[in-house]
């Protein structure tokens, strides 16, 4: 017996080509955005803020400190707040106030850091003799809790007259000490 003889054009070859690649895009895609949509679920913000201001007060009902950020993100799942722009102020033991900005910073929630970035700024005022000094970062991690601030990055600190310049530095909010870690240069201008 003789099978009968089957054409196959070019027409049909074709055609089965262009179904058979619609199918897989279709279950590629498919396949895709599911992967993405697990994937994307780590990088979800749980909240987000604008406008956000704070202010605590010690036991004697007395202002210690505010905050302020003009937008906020909140990730729960990873216990990380962004913030944009933040400015904290807050008042020291030895009658300083210090107001702290930058660009961004990051709130570990969990272990009660922050890390600020880009264009930091620490302005100190000794209210007795109204005398303040600026300093300026790259970069800072701030302990709120402690009240203290340290970085490793280059420093650049200001003073009536004079400008000190150090890789790495840690300031004590309550007593108002500043320690220099390396490679400290200081210009006194009379």
């Amino acid at each position: 017996m003789k099978l009968p003889s089957i054409r196959i054009n070019k027409n049909i070859i074709l055609s089965i080509s262009l179904i058979l690649s619609v199918i897989i895009s279709i279950w590629a895609t498919r396949l895709s955005v599911e992967l993405n949509a697990r994937g994307n679920k780590e990088d979800t913000k749980d909240a987000f803020m604008t406008d956000v201001s704070y202010v605590s007060y010690n036991k004697e009902g007395h202002w210690e400190s505010s905050f302020h950020s003009p937008h906020m993100d909140q990730y729960n799942h990873k216990g990380i707040v962004f913030l944009q722009n933040p400015i904290l102020d807050t008042v020291g033991e030895k009658n300083l106030t210090w107001k702290i900005t930058a660009k961004r910073a990051t709130s570990y929630q969990r272990t009660n850091i922050v890390e600020l970035k880009d264009d930091v700024v620490i302005e100190r005022t000794n209210h007795q003799n109204q005398e303040k000094t600026w300093m300026n970062t790259t970069r800072m991690t701030l302990y709120p809790q402690k009240k203290y601030l340290e970085t490793k990055a280059p420093v650049t600190i200001k003073q009536l007259n004079s400008t000190v310049e150090a890789v790495g530095l840690k300031a004590d909010l309550n007593t108002g000490d500043i320690r220099l870690s390396s490679d400290t240069k200081s210009v006194y201008q009379p």
